[in-house]
């Protein structure tokens, strides 16, 4: 056999035996592979929503390596992740999973190309309770809350905190130092008083926050309300309600027995007590204006006085002094009584009367525009404040709205000064009260045609300190209807403000119904420090409102009871 064939087959015989060698080997490694164990091993570092999975093989391999998990055992819609080469080290690898559920139950097992280990579960970690242990008020608009964490919160990294809110104020919060093994206090203060409350607990872990049950609680008021008497006004001996002036002698009785009968035509719009048996009805008959002194116990009247023009004419108030009365009233005649007057348009009048009914003098104040009265206040025994509204800024020129409007005179109805207060789009004094500076604190009405984005074109409650031309400030009650001031006080370095809101929204949302007295306690700054709804349940009217022997004394008639209350008020 030639030399070339013999090597030809050699080296074909060393192909073959090198192709089945290599064969041979790939077998050998495919079966090693086949053999290496994969073991699921313990999740660690389990905690809010991430946990790191823990397998081992026992023997390196080239083959997918990593971990299955789900939230139920079936595994259904389950995740994969992988790891490298790089992770495993020392037969062991780990690989962190996040975006998980808070307390949830997980199942995963380790893998390695398509062998699996055993099936584990973890549960991850529960957002930690605040545990509220005591609320409790430390005073009227403070309250104090201590509490504790569940024993989990000790683990993580977190803040605890508190939303809280009233129905008059809006969302605030406040966190709270990280907690002891002794637990936590915390003191909000500066709450509205007089005010529902919810609080809501929650725990920040990272960027969440976890809310818990809502906590209710109440502040408490500056004012004791007091129902010391009432009367049936539905009864066929309807009585009626009697104002009470500062210097009046019947404190006690706040009602007549009956409603007396005067002429045909006559509608009462004030009345005042003079002596225990005696009540001065005004108001007017036809267009004239007029007075009545009554002794209500024997009902003959003592005098009446009646007097007027061609026109119009309406008493608003009466003041009570040593040597008579002071009428304060509305006028739209120039002629007769008024033949005096100028123009035609609405003028305040002061009537002086003695003590048996006898004019003693009248006089007309006002612009060349409308001028609407509202009330006489006593400053002193020689001052004496007239205050409404004028649609003149001064006695020549118009403005668009109307300004509150102050005349002071003395006991001869001379005018001591006259001012105007323009007070926002329109405004009207309906109560005043001088301080011991000598500035005045005026209330009653402005007008306002936004608020507090309530609504539009509504009266807002206005309270301003006046300096002779200037308002230093003004302060503000807001509803969605008609408010108003009709009555300030002072009290230790405090101004109590009273008045009537038919609102039920915005500074009077604990209003239920269509009309409530109101009260007040403000600043001399102005700023508000509570305000309070007298009967926020029943339509009411404020009627009068006096300090007699320190106590603040209310009447006021409830339309939906029908009753007339009257109302002690502590503060």
């Amino acid at each position: 056999m030639p030399t070339r064939t013999i090597l030809l087959k050699l080296c074909i015989l060393l192909i073959t035996l090198l192709f089945i060698s290599c064969e041979k080997k790939d077998d050998l490694s495919s079966f090693e592979e086949d053999l290496i164990e994969v073991i699921t091993l313990e999740a660690t570092e389990v905690s809010l929503n991430s946990a790191y999975l823990n397998g081992k093989i026992s023997d390196i391999g080239n083959k997918e390596t990593g971990f299955e998990y789900a939230d139920n055992v079936e595994f259904e819609n389950s995740k994969i992740i992988t790891v490298s080469e790089s992770d495993i080290k020392e037969l062991s690898f780990a690989k962190i999973i996040l975006n998980l559920q808070p307390n949830q139950e997980y199942y995963y097992k380790a893998y390695y190309n398509a062998e699996y280990g055993d099936v584990k579960t973890f549960k991850t970690f529960d957002y930690p309770k605040v545990i509220i242990n005591e609320i409790s008020l430390k005073d009227k608009n403070t309250i104090n809350i201590q509490g504790s964490t569940s024993s989990d919160i000790l683990l993580l990294e977190y803040q605890i905190g508190f939303y809280f809110f009233s129905n008059k104020d809006n969302k605030q919060e406040v966190t709270v130092d990280v907690p002891t093994e002794d637990g936590f206090e915390i003191e909000l203060d500066n709450l509205l008083f007089n005010s529902n409350y919810s609080i809501v607990p929650f725990v920040q872990i990272g960027e969440n926050k976890n809310y818990q049950d809502t906590i209710s609680f109440s502040t408490l008021s500056n004012f004791i309300i007091s129902y010391v008497d009432s009367v049936d006004i539905s009864a066929a001996d309807s009585p009626i309600i009697i104002p009470q002036t500062t210097n009046s002698k019947l404190s006690q009785n706040c009602y007549l027995d009956a409603i007396p009968e005067f002429s045909n035509g006559f509608v009462l719009s004030s009345l005042r007590t003079e002596i225990p048996s005696n009540v001065l009805f005004a108001g007017h008959n036809n267009n004239d204006a007029k007075v009545i002194n009554m002794d209500v116990m024997s009902k003959s009247i003592a005098w009446e006085y009646s007097f007027g023009g061609s026109d119009y004419e309406w008493i608003e108030d009466i003041c009570i002094v040593d040597d008579g009365y002071l009428v304060l009233g509305l006028t739209y005649s120039d002629n007769e009584d008024f033949s005096f007057k100028n123009n035609e348009s609405s003028d305040f009048f002061l009537l002086k009367l003695d003590n048996n009914g006898n004019q003693q003098w009248i006089k007309a104040y006002g612009t060349l525009k409308n001028d609407y009265p509202q009330k006489i206040i006593a400053n002193s025994s020689d001052s004496f404040y007239l205050v409404g509204n004028s649609f003149s800024n001064n006695n020549e020129s118009e403005i668009n709205s109307s300004s509150s409007y102050l005349i002071e005179v003395n006991n001869q109805g001379e005018i001591i000064k006259e001012t105007f207060y323009p007070i926002l789009n329109g405004s009207n004094i309906i109560t005043v009260l001088g301080s011991v500076s000598g500035d005045l604190f005026i209330g009653g009405t402005a007008h306002s045609e936004t608020g507090n984005g309530i609504g539009s074109d509504k009266y807002l409650a206005s309270l301003s300190q006046v300096s002779d031309n200037n308002v230093i400030w003004s302060a503000f009650l807001d509803g969605s209807d008609y408010d108003n001031i009709s009555y300030i006080f002072e009290s230790d370095n405090k101004l109590i403000v009273l008045g009537q809101t038919n609102s039920k929204s915005g500074d009077f949302v604990s209003n239920n119904v269509g009309g409530s007295p109101w009260i007040a306690l403000v600043n001399l700054d102005g700023t508000i420090i509570e305000s309070y709804i007298i009967s926020p349940n029943s339509d009411s009217d404020l009627k009068d409102a006096k300090v007699i022997n320190d106590q603040l004394m209310l009447i006021f008639k409830d339309k939906t009871k029908e009753k007339v209350y009257k109302v002690e008020v502590a503060f």
